[in-house]
């Protein structure tokens, strides 16, 4: 999340990032809502101050007109002070839900596009290999060799679904295993993470709120995390 001090400075800057990101966000909309918040705070922590100060000095006056006069005052500042909590506490909360959809700002070397075919190749690595026949992708190849069952992935799962088979099932543990190698080598401690999280992992980690139709949520209001990471 973007510090609200930045995106006041920087107004333009975080305004022409979401444009570039195609996120429909209104940077004059949070900081008409930030002033909001900024202008209740400081009337409630002026208020909070004057009672304070009325307290400290209410056991040393001894005159009854003077003391009712400030007990009128307090039970009136009391009043509007209550009032401006309330309100603070509903100006906090869209404040806190425009924060969270403020977007990153994406590089100035980002491409500006609409979809993958935008997309700008920035350099290659090593040559590309040529063969006397015609490559097969990993689906084919697959396929072929009895590795995987994207029919059956589909009718139980729908989209992208797949069932990993024999040697398919195999080499999946397999490249696991080596990647575990790998890192056990270099004091990487492994762990397995809670699947169902709260709201606020997802928060804290970006998914929400953009995400939220893309994630599966219980009657409790934990959703089901697709990655480790929000863990």
């Amino acid at each position: 999340m973007l510090d609200i001090k930045f995106i006041r400075e920087n107004k333009e800057i975080v305004q022409a990032g979401a444009k570039k990101k195609h996120i429909k966000f209104s940077v004059d909309e949070l900081i008409a809502v930030d002033d909001k918040r900024r202008e209740l705070l400081a009337s409630i922590e002026d208020k909070r101050r004057r009672q304070n100060e009325v307290s400290e000095r209410m056991p040393a006056i001894f005159d009854s007109a003077e003391k009712g006069r400030l007990l009128g005052e307090m039970k009136e500042l009391k009043d509007i002070l209550q009032k401006q909590e309330e309100k603070l506490k509903a100006v906090m909360k869209e404040w806190q839900t425009l924060m969270l959809a403020v977007p990153n700002i994406p590089d100035i070397s980002v491409p500006e596009g609409s979809s993958d075919a935008d997309n700008l190749e920035v350099k290659l690595w090593g040559e590309k290999p040529k063969f006397a026949f015609e490559p097969k992708g990993h689906i084919d190849l697959m396929q072929g060799l009895g590795m995987i069952d994207l029919e059956r992935g589909a009718k139980v799962a729908g989209f992208r679904g797949y069932f990993l088979k024999g040697a398919g099932a195999l080499l999946s543990f397999a490249a696991w295993r080596f990647a575990f190698d790998h890192f056990l080598k270099k004091d990487f401690e492994p762990m397995i993470v809670p699947s169902l999280v709260r709201k606020e992992n997802l928060l804290g980690s970006g998914y929400l709120p953009q995400g939220d139709e893309d994630l599966y949520k219980t009657q409790d209001g934990d959703y089901l995390a697709g990655t480790a990471e929000v863990a």
